[in-house]
């Protein structure tokens, strides 16, 4: 149950940092296009309604369309100035504030001017303000988007690293279950007799190459004990040996190995265990060896 709500866990984790990343890309990409796409915009139009304006005024007709433009280009650099602090790049922002000021001066320069000549002087110091201001913020706009790019790109990164680390820690959990599993009794949760073949192979193998031995007690009930039992048996041996010494389980049998059993009194051991296997179960046989050579095997 442990493993199972860490598994889940792990897994929405995942899906969540999925679902993060996907909704921060879209909101990043979405946001920054339309915010560039405004800015530039109304610099487009201020450049070319100033235009406009100055060709109605040098023709001198139709006065009210004049006065519908100059307000269309008023309102616009109002757009511009609320707005631009949030959009404009921070390196950019001296080049923006001095030439969108000169520009706008510049405007109201033309609003006041009645002069045809002078006003046609105006016109083409706006033009030559105002295009290449355009140029250049299109251009900051493009390294901007460039820069938000990377940014995705590193949270992209960032988050499969994340999904595969992620990946690893559940496939950690579930192995390290399904191994706990293979390797002890589900009902007892002792080692099975899998793992004591296992454990007795790498124990020859050391006995043979450094001459360590070790011993086994192997317990035996006419009977398989119930559940319940087992359980209990199980507990009380877990209590009263070593650290180092290991519990089998299989079927009705329970074997206990020994590490450097010269280090105690195995009789003694026997003794004291089988009397508390006793307790719970009746007519049991106890046997006990040290391992100096032989087949091992027989003896389980």
């Amino acid at each position: 149950m442990k493993h199972t709500k860490t598994i889940i866990f792990l897994l929405f984790f995942i899906f969540l940092v999925i679902l993060v990343n996907s909704f921060s890309v879209i909101y990043l990409v979405q946001n920054n296009q339309i915010k560039n796409a405004y800015i530039i915009n109304k610099l487009g139009q201020i450049r070319g309604g100033t235009q406009r304006y100055c060709k109605l005024a040098l023709i001198g007709k139709d006065k009210e369309k004049i006065k519908d433009v100059k307000k269309y280009i008023d309102n616009k650099y109002s757009d511009v100035e609320n707005i631009y602090k949030d959009i404009i790049p921070y390196e950019a922002m001296d080049f923006f504030k001095k030439n969108f000021y000169s520009l706008k001066n510049n405007w109201e320069k033309i609003k006041k001017t009645k002069n045809k000549n002078k006003l046609y002087i105006l016109s083409e110091q706006s033009w030559e303000t105002a295009d290449p201001l355009v140029i250049y913020i299109a251009k900051a706009m493009e390294n901007k988007t460039q820069k938000i790019l990377f940014f995705i790109i590193l949270i992209s990164i960032i988050s499969v690293l994340t999904t595969l680390v992620s990946i690893y820690i559940v496939y950690s959990v579930i192995s390290k279950s399904l191994n706990i599993k293979t390797l002890k009794n589900p009902v007892s949760k002792l080692y099975n007799l899998y793992h004591l073949e296992e454990t007795l192979n790498v124990l020859q193998n050391r006995y043979q190459r450094y001459g360590k031995n070790f011993a086994l007690l192997k317990i035996i009930s006419e009977n398989i004990p119930s559940e319940k039992t087992i359980k209990e048996i199980s507990k009380i041996l877990k209590n009263n040996i070593r650290r180092s010494d290991k519990i089998y389980h299989y079927q009705n049998k329970i074997v206990i190995i020994f590490i450097e059993p010269e280090k105690m009194d195995l009789n003694k051991t026997q003794k004291r265990l089988t009397e508390l296997i006793q307790k719970k179960l009746k007519n049991i046989k106890a046997e006990i060896i040290i391992y100096s050579g032989e087949d091992i095997k027989r003896f389980i």
